[in-house]
């Protein structure tokens, strides 16, 4: 039975937030984050040495910010963007490592274990670290075993396939992103650029390079578009009628993501179409479509439309120039 497949790395997503909220609302601690949990559990079925040194990770770059990078005027969000670029710095070298030793494949969704650390690193830094590490091992095991019970009963009782979504990507040709951790420490960089002189959190900093990419291919420009103005527009009008707010209203977005991409490929499939409305299978693009709707809900458009079109076209650039210069250089 294949457990590395789209739908289940949906699942555990999906399955790990929900546990995380209720962790967070249960205990007052966020379990290293809303989304670490599921995407942990994906790395675990990837790999369970590479999640184990992602988790490692992010211990040593809090250690390491904290004996040597933290000063008292940081920001409150200025230590996010120190620890990402700090996670890119140090992960990305141990992922090529951990790639030429055959522990995990080439992939764009690994990019997600090289900002995964920055992420729990931050909640390290945000809460006391003991009980953000017992909600981390606690949530992380108990979405991979619901993921796996999910999988197993809807496989041999209901005969579903969780494997559909890999036959459609394999015959047709998806996103490509280039030298991609120096583009999302670009992209971080630009982000801290603009914190320090605003004090505005630019919406999306974290995957402008993957919104960038979308971007400038039409079908996937439309459908990345419509996502974001579908979800957003969905989680005003359930938080109207039931007054979500904060890390619920979170929650809600990123199912409306899941839901808005996973639809869009199954009907392409139905279809018959022989195109990718998203260039493939990424997790990054359900993340994309959550942070950017989110944070239009939670900051409102005239406010923080402005410097996600800064931070989109600074990815852009970016992204060209690195493709150019890989293509040069190949």
């Amino acid at each position: 039975m294949e457990l590395i497949t789209p739908e289940i790395q949906r699942f555990s997503l999906a399955i790990g937030s929900l546990l995380a909220l209720f962790w967070q609302q249960r205990y007052g601690i966020t379990p290293g984050g809303i989304i670490v949990p599921g995407i942990l559990t994906n790395l675990l079925l990837v790999s369970p040495l590479w999640c184990l040194t992602v988790i490692a990770t992010a211990y040593l770059i809090q250690w390491i910010y904290q004996r040597w990078v933290e000063r008292l005027h940081h920001q409150r969000r200025r230590p996010m963007y120190i620890l990402g670029v700090l996670s890119l710095l140090i992960s990305t070298p141990l992922a090529l490592a951990a790639i030429q030793l055959g522990f995990i494949a080439v992939s764009l969704d690994g990019i997600t274990g090289s900002l995964l650390p920055g992420v729990i690193a931050f909640n390290l830094h945000r809460q006391s670290w003991r009980p953000v590490s017992k909600g981390l091992l606690v949530v992380t095991i108990a979405t991979l075993l619901f993921t796996l019970a999910i999988v197993v009963i809807g496989t041999f009782l209901l005969q579903l396939d969780f494997n559909e979504l890999n036959q459609y990507y394999r015959h047709v040709s998806g996103i490509q992103l280039h030298a991609k951790s120096i583009q999302f420490l670009i992209a971080l960089l630009v982000g801290l650029a603009i914190y320090t002189r605003t004090q505005q959190r630019p919406g999306g900093y974290v995957v402008a390079p993957m919104a960038a990419a979308l971007l400038l291919e039409p079908l996937s420009a439309v459908m990345f578009v419509v996502g974001c103005l579908i979800v957003e527009l969905l989680v005003r009008a359930i938080s109207a009628q039931s007054l979500i707010v904060g890390l619920n209203r979170y929650v809600v977005a990123l199912l409306l993501s899941i839901a808005y991409v996973w639809s869009a490929e199954v009907l392409f499939i139905q279809l018959g179409m022989n195109a990718l409305p998203f260039q493939g299978n990424h997790i990054l693009v359900v993340i994309a479509i959550l942070s950017y709707a989110n944070d239009v809900v939670l900051y409102g458009r005239r406010q923080v439309l402005p410097w996600m079109l800064v931070m989109i076209s600074s990815a852009m650039g970016a992204l060209l120039i690195t493709h150019q210069l890989w293509a040069l250089a190949t």
